[in-house]
Parts: structure tokens; C-alpha cells; sequence
């Protein structure tokens, strides 16, 4: 997973701005997987982490496509518009790719020219808690 927080983007953006360079990629030059934060996260709200087939299969059982229920239920659990979707991803993820089938983008070019992306650090359990304490005092969760 290749995220890092807004104001580093922001920041590492106005650095590439004036680059020479036509092509800068804007992710993390350090990404980690997706258990590396969504295990803390999990943990931190005191729900259960389970496989991506597990959450597809229970996802996909929810409702029963067609019936008048359906529309409720997607209001009710806005991912199930976008299963089909879920579905597809199974079949692209790959060791050699991000989650969700992304590639992997060099960052060989941008962290020459942003000083804030080249000493970007990892995330960590510990970012990924202090998320969670950001969205619980900004009233999201």
C-alpha cells in the first residue's frame, strides 16, 4: 500500500511542481502491506479482520440481487454497489501488484526532485493508531 498522509502530498507536490521531469509519480517510495495497517486498525476499534474472500463471500450474501430489499440494502452498506467491482479485483491482485490490482509505480524520479518523498518514513502500526484517534476526534467514527 502505497499511501501517505495529505500534508506530505501537499508538500511533495509543490516540490515536483517546476521539475523538469514530464512524469512524476505521487505515492509512497515505501510502501508496506495492507495487514501493516489494517491490523492495528482493526484492533484499535475492536473489530474483526478477515480475508478478502471472506468479507467478498459475506458481502455477496447480504442480499439477494433483484429483490426489493436490495436498494435498502445498498443504502444501508454503500459497498454493495460496487461488488461487482470487489469481485473483479480477486482475479488481479497479485504478489507482483498493490492491492486491489494496482501496479507498482517507480518513485526513482520523483524522490530526486521532492526532498519530503525521499525521506518519507514507512508506515507503521503506530501511524496507522493515530489515524484512527484523527478520525475519532473529527467525528467520523
Amino acid at each position: 500500500m502505497s499511501w501517505f498522509p495529505a500534508y506530505e502530498a501537499a508538500k511533495a507536490f509543490t516540490e515536483m511542481r517546476h521539475s523538469s521531469e514530464p512524469i512524476l509519480h505521487l505515492v509512497h517510495p515505501r510502501p508496506v502491506q495492507w495487514n501493516t495497517l489494517l491490523t492495528p486498525i482493526a484492533e484499535t476499534l475492536g473489530v474483526p479482520l478477515v480475508s478478502y474472500d471472506e468479507w467478498i463471500n459475506a458481502l455477496s450474501t447480504s442480499v439477494t440481487a433483484g429483490s426489493a430489499d436490495e436498494v435498502e440494502a445498498m443504502t444501508v452498506n454503500p459497498a454493495l454497489r460496487l461488488l461487482p467491482f470487489y469481485q473483479a479485483q480477486k482475479e488481479v491482485s497479485t504478489s507482483d501488484r498493490e492491492a486491489m490490482g494496482l501496479v507498482i509505480l517507480s518513485t526513482e524520479k520523483a524522490t530526486g526532485v521532492s526532498p519530503t518523498l525521499a525521506a518519507l518514513p514507512q508506515l507503521d502500526a503506530s501511524r496507522a493508531v493515530r489515524w484512527v484517534a484523527a478520525w475519532k476526534k473529527a467525528g467520523f467514527l
